[in-house]
């Protein structure tokens, strides 16, 4: 016989679904408010002083870089989920749209240090290289987790 707790679980709405029935389930305006207020937190950290970094101590070589490629799958991962009714659904043109928008984005912020932090941060490649191996790892995972099922005409 079940315990009270099992049974609670067993009677939450999201329970035995798939991945893409409870991330569907949050309403699609929750998706992009979560979404917008991540990508502004993303040109917070990239426009702050670069002295406000200071008081983390170096992990190893390349850790920004990482920490970029985290940061962008994320937002890729967000953007997704925001522009998604349904995972799995008509999602090519989604994923290169979300791909896209994550580069274009982290180029726009990488050109706007060079004129708000001249002397403090300044334009790098290496980044906007790592930004886009973010979205695009993101967008991997995305596909391998919702496969774009074949014969759906819904958005």
């Amino acid at each position: 016989m079940a315990t009270k707790d099992e049974q609670k679980t067993r009677e939450w709405p999201g329970y035995g679904a798939k991945p893409a029935q409870w991330l569907s389930a949050i309403p699609l305006l929750a998706r992009r408010m979560l979404c917008a207020a991540y990508a502004v937190l993303i040109a917070g950290l990239s426009l702050a002083p670069g002295s406000s970094f200071d008081f983390l101590p170096p992990l190893f070589p390349g850790e920004d870089k990482l920490g970029h490629v985290l940061m962008y799958a994320l937002l890729a991962w967000l953007l997704l989920w925001a522009a998604s009714p349904a995972p799995g659904r008509r999602t090519w043109h989604r994923l290169i749209i979300s791909v896209v928008l994550c580069f274009a984005y982290g180029a726009l912020l990488e050109v706007a240090q060079e004129f708000f932090r001249p002397n403090d941060r300044q334009f790098s490649v290496g980044d906007m290289a790592a930004n886009a191996v973010g979205a695009v790892l993101a967008a991997t995972t995305w596909l391998i987790i919702f496969p774009i099922r074949r014969g759906t005409h819904t958005t």
